[in-house]
């Protein structure tokens, strides 16, 4: 059975937590780890053999964990790029491929207004929340349960930020999900037999 990574990003700055899953570990600056060093590379140039490879073990994470779980995903969106009104577009064209194959819609609800410090350029997490406040604003939507999707989770700062900010404005539950998740990020191995309810239940074992 496929396992993905699995961790909780939660922070005292921000009311909710956030579940988390991911392909694989991102081992910054070490160059000989194939994995990091392909999410680099695609999120940076984009590479269809590289997307394509993204594309087949997303598409395998999200059927297994989120089709026909209890809860009824009904959007994707993505976390945007530091710069006002943009979106990776890397990231944008995998999803769009996701949605058309796994039926879940892709709309970018989350919007950047104002151009902020990227994270990694910070050093304590609470200098990186406030880098992101009042950074987003929301469009309008009426899904309830949300598939927020970012290429990397290190302090989960950024899906914390975007979770939080869906839940404020009207979802009932929001998933995170990241190609890689940083050394340092408190995670687990879980096999692909656990849905996405499952897994938010206790974070059982």
């Amino acid at each position: 059975m496929k396992e993905d990574l699995f961790g909780r990003a939660k922070l005292s700055y921000y009311e909710k937590s956030c579940p988390v899953l991911a392909l694989d570990e991102y081992k910054k600056d070490k160059g000989e780890d194939d994995f990091s060093r392909k999410q680099v590379w695609f999120y940076v140039y984009g590479e269809q053999d590289i997307e394509e490879e993204f594309y087949s073990n997303l598409e395998s994470l999200i059927n297994s964990r989120f089709v026909d779980d209890e809860l009824d995903w009904d959007l994707m969106t993505i976390y945007p790029t530091h710069s006002v009104g943009e979106v990776n577009p890397n990231m944008r064209s995998l999803v769009e491929s996701l949605a058309s194959s796994t039926g879940i819609e892709y709309r970018q609800v989350i919007n950047r207004v104002r151009k902020i410090q990227e994270n990694h350029e910070l050093d304590s997490t609470e200098a990186k929340a406030v880098n992101l406040k009042d950074s987003v604003e929301i469009e309008d939507f009426e899904a309830d349960n949300i598939i927020l999707i970012d290429n990397i989770t290190l302090s989960g700062t950024s899906m914390l930020h975007g979770a939080n900010k869906l839940l404020e404005n009207g979802a009932k539950n929001v998933f995170g999900i990241c190609l890689g998740m940083g050394e340092s990020f408190p995670k687990r191995k879980v096999g692909r037999e656990k849905k996405a309810s499952e897994l938010m239940k206790g974070d059982e074992s």
